[in-house]
């Protein structure tokens, strides 16, 4: 198991999830 690699996984994962609520926001308004 490497632990960077699952590190880095859950980042962008969390960048992702960041980015859809940042759309979700835009579509609101």
């Amino acid at each position: 198991m490497d632990v960077s690699r699952l590190k880095q996984g859950i980042y962008f994962l969390k960048l992702e999830t960041e980015l859809v609520t940042l759309e979700k926001k835009i579509i609101i308004k």
